[in-house]
């Protein structure tokens, strides 16, 4: 219940002391008439979400025409790899490895950047779906049973855009991978719908939050190659000794 609203039930109001005098102030039920119209507006815009995800996912459909149709096979095995790909826990250990394979300091020194801004990312999507606190909307909790207790916003989406951000930000300006990174963002993003794991409005929150992250870490926090200098020449004395290691033993 609103603001307005809330306080005259809970606060102690006495009766008027004169005939023909309100309990209630005109600022008052103009507040009221306000909270009202507004809770009317957020409802619909809620329910048009919602209505717009039910039609765009599919993800029963792939399910039950999955052996026999194609189409809905290839959909959903296309829509199962952006899940896979856009995971927190198939990025993570992925740049890692080109962090441990990188052959020189400015491989070394993007690489590792990228990972700091996929762990900042993290944290701020935790803060944000903690703060907002969206629960599952019955009866959707049985029609989109891949949604997490607290859905908003879409973690995968905001990752993506944000990777997709400091690559395009930080490689050669080109139109065909500009276009590449865009498509990957949407690909990924469309997937979480059409799977039934989050809302439209999850999604295009991912995709905002992502957008927000990728600019805040590039301002403030991205590491130049001079301060991971010495992290990357104790990375390569550690392959090569590793490497002699190996080496010995076959």
């Amino acid at each position: 219940m609103a603001g307005v609203r809330k306080r005259l039930i809970s606060q102690d109001v006495s009766m008027p002391s004169q005939p023909g005098e309100s309990i209630v102030s005109n600022e008052d039920i103009i507040q009221i008439i306000e909270e009202v119209q507004q809770e009317a507006k957020s409802s619909k815009l809620l329910q048009l979400d919602i209505t717009m995800t039910q039609r765009l996912s599919v993800r029963e459909e792939m399910l039950e025409n999955k052996e026999d149709s194609p189409v809905y096979l290839t959909l959903l095995i296309h829509c199962i790899l952006c899940e896979i790909g856009g995971s927190l826990l198939f990025l993570l250990p992925l740049t890692l490895l080109l962090i441990l394979i990188s052959p020189n300091l400015s491989y070394f020194t993007f690489y590792t950047n990228l990972l700091q801004a996929q762990i900042l990312d993290s944290v701020v999507k935790v803060a944000v779906k903690v703060a907002v606190r969206r629960q599952q909307e019955e009866p959707l909790a049985s029609q989109f049973p891949g949604i997490s207790h607290f859905s908003f916003p879409s973690g995968h989406c905001s990752r993506m855009a944000m990777l997709g951000y400091i690559l395009i930000k930080f490689s050669p300006n080109g139109a065909l991978f500009f276009l590449f990174v865009a498509m990957s963002v949407i690909t990924v993003s469309l997937s979480r719908v059409v799977l039934g794991r989050h809302f439209i409005s999850d999604m295009l929150g991912g995709i905002v939050t992502g957008i927000a992250n990728g600019a805040l870490f590039v301002a403030f926090f991205w590491t130049e190659e001079q301060a991971l200098a010495e992290f990357f020449e104790i990375r390569s004395n550690t392959l090569d000794w590793v490497d002699g290691v190996i080496g010995s033993i076959l």
